[in-house]
């Protein structure tokens, strides 16, 4: 799902702009220096687009009048504008502690820690608005928006089902439940739901947008342009997306020349970096048989995304075949095997393909007399171990030894061994991982594998609590690889366990060396100074993580241990209680009241 400005954020963004607008209109005379007419000066010059006098004017009107809501409002609406979110939310914290009762702060927050990455945070926000406004529309889109994107449509509908129970002329509402059914593709009730939008609002450009892809993925191509020649006679201004699926729906019906004639229409420039919209323009040249055009856009589409991506498996495969067409049978062969790679099921299944993944053409019968077995075997078999290992990173070792058990008798490798045992190294199955660890050892693999291979035979006796084993296979690994921080920290984990407390601090600091930006790294740095009773320079290392997370609970909870050894008891227990403050999980939350509890001990 592509990233869009939310309707919340567009209607802030209106709302100061009449505000702007009727500033601009007035004739502001600043005899005196008051802050009401500072702001306006500087409403003025950021109109303007004079930057850097509007906020030394705002910065002015804050000094003279630090709870001075409208000002530091528009500055923080400035810096969400510029997408200096940081900078916003530093002014609606402010904001905030000035005005805590006001429930549209807490909306404003919301959407700039959104922009910020901060969900966690966000969604904090938008409950504490719909406390203090109970069922607010707003509050509740927000967080219909934000449950889209975890992909919890159902959720999603609820909260936008709330909203408009309380105003059903609620139009982001209603916008989004249109939206959400879309990606549940329940294309019906979309269409019935944009209904009752249009009643309420005919002449919305992205409600026709949003009209004209569900005709689409219906594939009721005349539908959709329909859409489109409305949203045309409306007078709406086309973006890049509108231009594109327009041009998909007469790419659909065959009509190439009318889809190129629409993909052609925007500045070449804004589309240079759109891989999907490259993709389409390829497919359109080759179905207009233009296949050196054809094949310059199917590059351009590789080029400019991320083509380690299954989903680029189909441009691949397609280029192939124009390549293919331009008698270029080598790179054919070549782009052919990378498609194969990134979905090795097109090695046996093109054909039931072909018609979901668009693929132009058959390439085992073009590029016969350019392919050999061993190339598809082999290509094949790599996509395979590449999806294998992408379902072992997420833990669901079924999917991932399903796939792997096949491979065993057709292409076995020092890979395929070392992804087996990780599969059951997840289900706890140590001695049966180890003999795989093994066993892909002795196929002799490139150094970079048998240092991984290393690594985690080491995890595996560490988890076994067979402390010497984990460290001569983590010394193994680091004769291959010395400036892998990341095995120095295992090897210092081991000989703290131990206990070797001088050999772990050693281990320890070396891994600092490699990547002192490591937060795990200075906190066993600072356990192994506590257990060496070095607690100043312990608080150190607690400073260094800290520094590194000031919004994460790690850093204080370390020095909060490293005061309570050293017995500075009240320095400890501001550090417990300031790494409560930052969201901990019900199971630290317990563990940093229990220290709390002991500090407490200790100043009675």
């Amino acid at each position: 799902m592509n990233k869009r400005v939310s309707l919340t954020h567009k209607s802030f963004a209106v709302a100061l702009f009449l505000w702007l607008s009727w500033l601009g209109a007035a004739s502001v005379k600043a005899q005196t220096e008051q802050p009401e007419n500072l702001l306006k000066q500087a409403i003025l010059a950021l109109d303007q687009e004079q930057q850097e006098a509007g906020l030394t004017l705002l910065q002015k009107a804050l000094r003279l009048k630090p709870d001075y809501y409208d000002a530091r409002y528009t500055r923080a609406y400035y810096w969400m504008m510029q997408e200096a979110y940081a900078l916003a939310i530093a002014d609606f914290d402010t904001l905030i502690q000035l005005y805590p009762q006001d429930p549209n702060l807490y909306i404003y927050r919301a959407e700039a820690l959104r922009w910020h990455q901060q969900t966690d945070q966000a969604e904090q926000n938008l409950q504490m608005a719909l406390t203090l406004k109970p069922q607010w529309p707003e509050a509740l889109q927000q967080l219909g928006e934000m449950r889209i994107e975890q992909a919890n449509y159902d959720e999603a509908l609820n909260l936008f089902d709330q909203a408009l129970q309380t105003d059903p002329a609620h139009l982001p509402s209603l916008y989004y439940k249109a939206f959400t059914q879309y990606l549940q593709e329940d294309y019906e009730k979309a269409l019935q739901t944009l209904q009752t939008y249009f009643l309420k609002d005919n002449k919305d450009k992205t409600a026709y947008s949003l009209k004209a892809k569900i005709y689409l993925a219906q594939a009721q191509y005349a539908q959709a342009i329909q859409t489109f020649e409305r949203m045309e006679q409306l007078g709406f201004t086309f973006d890049l997306d509108d231009f594109y699926y327009w041009a998909q729906a007469y790419y659909k019906q065959q009509d190439y020349t009318q889809a190129l004639l629409y993909l052609q229409t925007p500045d070449p420039e804004e589309a240079a970096d759109d891989s999907d919209y490259a993709y389409l323009t390829a497919k359109t040249y080759y179905g207009l048989k233009d296949y050196t055009q054809a094949e310059e856009y199917f590059k351009q589409a590789i080029a400019s995304g991320d083509s380690t991506d299954e989903a680029y498996a189909p441009v691949f495969y397609n280029q192939a075949v124009a390549l293919s067409r331009v008698k270029r049978p080598q790179e054919a062969v070549n782009a052919y095997l990378q498609a194969l790679y990134l979905m090795p099921e097109l090695a046996n299944k093109a054909d039931s393909l072909r018609q979901s993944l668009d693929l132009l053409d058959n390439l085992s019968t073009l590029l016969k007399p350019y392919l050999k077995t061993a190339q598809i075997d082999s290509a094949s078999c790599a996509g395979w171990l590449a999806r294998a290992e992408t379902l072992l990173l997420q833990e669901d070792h079924e999917a991932a030894y399903a796939l792997l058990t096949p491979l065993e008798k057709r292409c076995p490798s020092a890979r395929l061994f070392y992804l087996m045992a990780g599969c059951e190294a997840l289900q706890e199955n140590t001695e049966q991982a180890l003999a795989l660890y093994q066993k892909a050892l002795l196929l002799k693999p490139a150094p970079d594998l048998a240092a991984s291979i290393y690594y985690q035979q080491a995890v595996t006796h560490y988890y076994t609590d067979e402390m010497e084993k984990a460290l001569v296979c983590i010394n193994n690994a680091l004769k291959i690889n010395p400036q892998e921080a990341t095995y120095w920290y295992e090897k210092s984990v081991y000989f703290a366990y131990l206990p070797q407390p001088d050999s772990a601090l050693t281990a320890i600091e070396q891994a600092i060396r490699l990547d002192g930006g490591e937060g795990a790294f200075w906190i066993q740095k600072s356990n192994c100074l506590i257990e060496l009773e070095k607690y100043s320079q312990a608080t150190e290392a607690a400073n260094q993580v800290i520094a590194l997370q000031p919004n994460g609970l790690e850093g204080y909870r370390q020095r909060g241990m490293a005061n309570y050894y050293a017995q500075n008891y009240a320095a400890a227990t501001a550090d417990f209680e300031t790494a409560l403050r930052q969201s901990p999980t019900e199971a630290q939350m317990t563990e940093l009241k229990e220290w709390l509890a002991e500090c407490q001990s200790h100043t009675k």
